[in-house]
């Protein structure tokens, strides 16, 4: 009798230990769980980002060769394109990708559907007599629904253009001197030092900051980072039905901490969005993406 009952005593005692290691490992795996699927959901999307962006920089590369073989944003084979409501939708589609400067069309894995298209930028109201500023409330952007391709941007991206033969040294030396940003960051010469279009009519510019009429830099408008005086065609990514939080990630890979705003709305640098209507903010609208201009 003493030995059954010893030995039912050990048994409720290794039971117990049992239970208590069961215990513990649901503990451990709690903790590592709660530490380890927020980091695997972070690098998920982490991943999605940078496979977006990584289409992205193909379309650039694409629409690049466009111009240089045709000189021009326009339709296939360098023909003119029938604008509806100032803007060419799914050039992609109808032009890169038959064209074959691209293997297959621009789908998104971040929203329900994305294309390219071309803005034809027009002159009419005030908010689209520059191409590539946003004047008025900061952060909303210009009238049109969107289609008027106003962007605010770094001087990195100059207007694809091919000056003529009397210009071409004039060209260059502002090209140079005032629309690279490494040559702007050698000089140390802010990003703010808007850059603009050279038309064929102007003088080249020789003046100081803020001189030259339209023809050189200017620093009037500090809260504008690049203009291009109308007429123009902008080459722009649409992605629809994305969400904020998204967003702002595209935004702040593509544009950086400095152009990004984590709100419903961002009007700086190549990534654009305004989800911010008058009933508040929505967590799913479009995005807009700047790649080239002409």
């Amino acid at each position: 009798m003493k030995t059954k009952s010893k030995q039912a005593v050990q048994g409720c005692a290794r039971a117990g230990n049992t239970m208590i290691e069961v215990i513990g490992v649901i503990c451990i795996i709690v903790i590592l769980a709660s530490t380890l699927v927020p980091v695997v959901l972070n690098a998920i999307d982490d991943s999605r980002i940078a496979s977006e962006v990584s289409s992205i920089k193909v379309l650039e590369a694409a629409t690049a060769e466009y111009f240089r073989q045709h000189a021009k944003l326009a339709g296939p084979g360098g023909a003119p394109v029938t604008f509806t409501n100032h803007a060419y939708e799914y050039w992609d589609r109808n032009v890169l990708y038959n064209d074959g400067f691209i293997q297959r069309v621009f789908k998104s894995q971040l929203g329900t559907n994305a294309y390219i298209r071309l803005v034809s930028v027009y002159s009419g109201t005030t908010t689209n007599t520059t191409v590539l500023s946003a004047p008025g409330q900061v952060g909303h952007l210009p009238s049109h629904n969107a289609n008027n391709g106003l962007y605010n941007l770094t001087t990195e991206y100059a207007a694809l253009s091919k000056p003529n033969s009397l210009r071409t040294a004039y060209a260059a030396l502002r090209d140079a001197l005032f629309c690279g940003l490494l040559n702007l960051r050698a000089r140390g010469v802010g990003p703010v030092l808007a850059c603009y279009s050279m038309p064929p009519t102007s003088t080249p510019p020789s003046g100081p900051p803020g001189a030259g009429g339209g023809g050189g830099r200017h620093t009037d408008q500090t809260s504008v980072k690049s203009q291009i005086a109308y007429p123009a065609t902008v080459a722009e990514i649409v992605i629809e039905g994305i969400s904020v939080a998204d967003a702002y990630r595209l935004s702040l890979m593509i544009d950086g901490p400095s152009q990004s705003n984590w709100a419903f709305w961002d009007s700086l640098g190549r990534v654009k969005y305004d989800m911010y209507g008058s009933g508040g903010g929505s967590y799913y609208g479009e995005v807009f993406i700047y790649l080239a201009h002409q």
